[in-house]
């Protein structure tokens, strides 16, 4: 049995005047940009947190996650890790930093990464400027990290007496005390030595056992020369563990500042307390053409841009903008101008990156070109792959485990003003249908869970809900619209009118279908983005009358001529392109 909801908006007249798109501000302070960090951080208790974490958090921002809603999640910085945010369930997870570190590899997705260097941090660094006597670096023992060890606990070779010297040399010699391997972790191939796995037996983590703590070991454990003294050292997936046997018996266990490093090593730069590392933009001109909401303000990034057919935001966290004429180019930090990608496309219409791929449809197909270490250039080109839509019809959008969804009125059918949606899956490589049908040319978005909400021609709000018991097949869910009344039929009016769908927080993140959905609107009035509010309901709704269901729409940036586009930042700027004044615009978030 078929359920249908469908949220019916409509603009109510008379409350809508003076109602702003504000930033909710929390009414206790808090250093932690979500209740569930704060509430993980609770878990390694008093002592524990400071040991794990290093004190309160550095700064939070929003990075690219391929295998997340809207390919972006919420992270926090600390001195020694950070907390990953999965939107969709609400759980905790901790970076595998050192790994990173170690290998290079920068994990944008479950199964995604982008390549650089390893760090040339020293492990045991405590400022920016470390000196020469901070010991080994990361990639000093990336070759370490990368092989498997044979396990040592029962063999008469048990003790460690390695040393790894600057520079990745490993040399055998004598040590200040004994250890021995104690524990061989067969996951990953190396052996724990005695001195640490009696630390962790006095459960120093809190309620963390030490393998949530700190992940598996991704190294052996070497004796290292820093700070005129001697470590054993071993490097994990998430922390790095130091033993000094000379130091006080309260400070011979230490966990290193392995946040700061990464923070470093993956932005250049140094976080700091409330600090939020934005995207380097153009010095923008202040723009008298928009009416912008209290707290945020509107300006002009690059001016005579024509024949845009779509934004989105790339690999490397500009963004990407989409030419009729043939191109992809990227917004330049700091020039004011676009940094041409690609070229040689026929007629481009949508754009999209999930990962290090930045996905293209035009006439040909479905494009996909990869930007391997997110630094801008695009690696690898693939051969299209044919799509059955008619291209002027084409909607795309990123969506959760890697996918893209892409919507459109097959050319067999370009009569029947409908329009299907298919499935690219990155893990798979394959192109599926996915059982949902509206209007043609109708604009849609995925929220967190994997829903498609979709504005039809209806002028009605459509949620095509996931049927959790089959997996990839996708339920309709909706009601009857209400008896059309003057005000229902100017919001289906303006409904209709939509050319672009975005779930959108100040933060950046992806928000929350009810609450935080913003349109872009052409029409008679020139264009506006505007903020839906459905009416909250949900599968015992069917029996609740339908005009209790109503929705509302709320102006939030008014005053476009022609707009075409609209993507968010990673730092929680928006981006419009408007067609009708050649501009790109950036409403910014104070």
């Amino acid at each position: 049995m078929v359920f249908v909801l469908k949220w019916v908006i409509f603009l109510a007249l008379g409350v809508l005047v003076g109602v702003s798109f504000l930033p909710v501000e929390a009414t206790q302070p808090t250093p932690f940009a979500d209740p569930s960090f704060s509430r993980f951080f609770a878990q390694a208790g008093a002592s524990g947190q400071k040991l794990l974490w290093g004190g309160a958090p550095l700064v939070s921002l929003v990075e690219p996650y391929a295998d997340a809603a809207g390919s972006r999640r919420l992270v926090q910085y600390f001195d020694r890790g950070r907390m990953e945010l999965d939107a969709a369930t609400g759980t905790v997870t901790q970076g595998l930093l050192v790994r990173e570190l170690t290998s290079g590899a920068v994990q944008v997705g479950d199964d995604a990464f982008t390549q650089r260097s390893p760090a040339n941090i020293p492990i045991m660094a405590t400022s920016a400027n470390a000196g020469q006597d901070a010991g080994p670096t990361y990639a000093d023992f990336a070759v370490a990290a990368l092989s498997r060890s044979p396990n040592r606990t029962v063999s008469p070779d048990g003790v460690l007496d390695d040393w790894l010297l600057p520079g990745g040399k490993v040399l055998t010699g004598p040590v200040p005390v004994v250890a021995i391997a104690a524990v061989y972790i067969d996951v990953t191939g190396h052996n724990v030595p005695d001195v640490f796995a009696a630390w962790f037996a006095t459960e120093p983590f809190g309620t963390l056992s030490w393998q949530q703590a700190l992940g598996y070991p991704v190294s052996e454990a070497y004796w290292v020369q820093a700070d005129g003294a001697d470590h054993l050292v071993q490097l994990f997936e998430r922390r790095v563990v130091v033993y000094t046997p000379r130091a006080a018996s309260s400070e011979q266990f230490a966990v290193t500042n392995v946040g700061r490093h990464y923070y470093r090593w993956r932005y250049g730069d140094e976080p700091g307390e409330e600090q939020r590392r934005l995207v380097a933009e153009p010095a923008a001109d202040v723009s008298a053409d928009l009416v912008a909401p209290l707290g945020y303000s509107a300006s002009v990034v690059l001016t005579n841009v024509t024949d845009i057919t779509d934004l989105a935001i790339g690999p490397d966290s500009r963004v990407l903008i989409a030419h009729a004429s043939g191109t992809i180019s990227a917004l330049a930090p700091g020039a004011g101008a676009e940094v041409p990608l690609v070229s040689g496309l026929q007629n481009p219409v949508a754009v999209a990156s999930v990962g290090s791929t930045i996905y293209v449809v035009d006439s040909a197909g479905l494009h996909r070109f990869e930007d391997l270490d997110a630094d801008g250039i695009i690696d690898v080109s693939h051969p299209p792959i044919a799509l059955p839509f008619d291209p002027a019809t084409v909607i795309a959008a990123p969506g959760p485990n890697e996918c893209l969804y892409i919507g459109g009125v097959e050319a067999t059918h370009a009569r029947s003003g409908f329009a299907t949606v298919m499935r690219w899956d990155a893990v798979t490589e394959q192109l599926d249908l996915v059982p949902v049908t509206f209007s043609a040319n109708a604009a849609f978005v995925l929220d967190v869970s994997g829903s498609i909400w979709a504005a039809d021609a209806d002028g009605e709000l459509v949620r095509f809900t996931l049927n959790e018991l089959t997996r990839g097949v996708l339920s309709l869910q909706g009601i009857a619209a209400p008896t059309p009344t003057a005000d229902a039929a100017r919001g289906a009016t303006l409904v209709r009118a939509i050319r672009d769908l975005l779930l959108y927080r100040p933060d950046g993140t992806i928000g929350d279908p009810l609450r935080d959905m913003l349109a872009l609107v052409s029409d008679a009035d020139g264009g506006r983005l505007v903020r839906l509010q459905p009416a909250a309901a949900d599968a015992s709704a069917a029996a609740t009358p339908a005009s209790d269901l109503a929705g509302s729409i709320v102006d939030f940036v008014t005053g476009f001529r022609d707009p075409v586009a609209v993507v968010a930042g990673l730092d929680g700027s928006l981006y419009v392109a408007d067609d009708g004044r050649a501009v790109l615009y950036r409403i910014t978030p104070q």
